[in-house]
């Protein structure tokens, strides 16, 4: 059964909307499944281990949780992107990224490279087009291998 949703129409009627109609692929509401989600999250907290170690970012305590540089409501395109991402503990996460925002920044501008940070600006102002979770998950597989190897060359 196709997902139908409610629009408004500029002359301010309510008009059903079939998703299917425009080309998009809707499951469950989303444009991927659980099992995408879980796949592309696992690969991402893989990655950032590896890139990163395994630790908060700012504390270097062993339990961290993935922060958003560019927050991924308002920047959802970015949400599985790598490098828009930190290791931080609960406690910078929260305490620190989000109730600090200017400290966070300016902490932010040394702890990670410049590049990376002009990049990220870069792709938050530029039209990604649509989102395949399946393009990205193999993205992120052929990315965890790259990074697989350097670690090994370099122990």
């Amino acid at each position: 059964m196709m997902e139908t949703r409610l629009g408004v129409c500029p002359s301010l009627r309510l008009v059903s909307v079939n998703p299917s109609s425009f080309g998009w692929v809707v499951r469950n509401g989303k444009n991927m499944t659980t099992t995408e989600k879980k796949k592309l999250y696992g690969l991402l907290k893989e990655i950032l281990a590896l890139k990163y170690g395994d630790k908060c970012l700012r504390c270097k305590k062993p339990e961290w949780q993935m922060s958003h540089i560019y927050p991924r409501g308002r920047y959802k395109r970015m949400e599985h992107e790598p490098e828009n991402i930190l290791p931080l503990c609960s406690g910078c996460h929260i305490f620190f990224w989000h109730k600090n925002p200017i400290e966070a920044h300016e902490w932010l501008k040394l702890a990670i490279p410049k590049e990376q940070l002009q990049r990220l600006k870069l792709m938050a102002n530029t039209y990604m087009g649509k989102f395949d979770p399946k393009f990205q998950i193999l993205f992120l597989e052929k990315m965890l291998t790259q990074l697989q190897k350097k670690y090994v060359r370099n122990n």
